[in-house]
């Protein structure tokens, strides 16, 4: 996998990558985080399948390698991923790195509540609202916590609230705004 991941970062030419698998190895987002300021990669799209299954919390570090290498490209503007699960470290890294990202557009869809724990939660609202060039955010999830909308809410610009949206709806609508 190591071997795909150098290839894509290293391709001159690619502006779009699209790649789904049941799941990626630790060593795929550790060479692609590592890579990351030669990547090319304009809009990027990764499906990935049951990855909570292959991974223990204690063992994976790839969900912060994930957050680097995405939030490390210089010149992603769009960024879609689909996932079963979102692990802790991809949102305490995407909050930290949130000021270099260069996503405009972000669609994220989870089918677990990766997002329950509050830290999660608040981290996550962190990162879409420190992105200083998002113009879009889509999140399909199930449920999101408390905690995320009071966290957007204190911290966006009613604008901003307005192109940020969870299955289809507003997030101001959803504080009351």
């Amino acid at each position: 996998m190591e071997n795909l991941t150098r290839w894509v970062c290293t391709m001159p030419n690619l502006s779009h990558f699209y790649l789904t698998c049941p799941y990626f190895p630790d060593s795929f987002f550790k060479c692609a985080a590592d890579l990351s300021s030669s990547c090319q990669i304009q809009d990027l799209t990764l499906i990935i399948g049951d990855w909570k299954q292959k991974f223990t919390y204690q063992q994976s570090s790839a969900g912060k390698h994930l957050a680097e290498w995405v939030c490390s490209m210089p010149r992603l503007w769009a960024f879609s991923l689909e996932c079963s699960y979102l692990f802790d470290d991809f949102f305490s890294t995407a909050a930290d790195m949130a000021q270099t990202c260069q996503i405009r557009e972000l669609s994220l869809s989870t089918f677990t509540d990766s997002t329950s724990k509050p830290a999660a939660a608040e981290n996550f609202a962190k990162f879409l609202c420190q992105m200083p060039q998002l113009a879009r955010a889509d999140l399909k999830y199930r449920t999101l916590p408390r905690e995320f909308l009071q966290t957007v809410a204190s911290q966006t610009t009613s604008s901003k609230q307005e192109m940020i949206t969870i299955n289809g709806v507003a997030v101001s609508t959803l504080i009351g705004q």
